[in-house]
């Protein structure tokens, strides 16, 4: 099992392959974040999607 972290605008819109990462029976949702979302995964091949903020910062 490993642990990732996926960053994303919107974490309840990310995906695994074509369907959301809380349909799938690999992928577990251990917590989300407002920029983020941590999933547990068993061992491999995976691909997920994720939307991603166009908003620039200024510093």
């Amino acid at each position: 099992m490993a642990t990732m972290r996926i960053p994303a605008a919107k974490p309840e819109s990310v995906k695994e392959g074509q369907r959301p990462v809380k349909e799938s029976t690999d992928v577990k949702v251990l917590r989300r974040e407002p920029q983020a979302l941590f999933l547990k995964v068993g061992s491999g091949r995976y691909h997920f999607a994720a939307p991603v903020s166009t908003e620039v910062s200024a510093l």
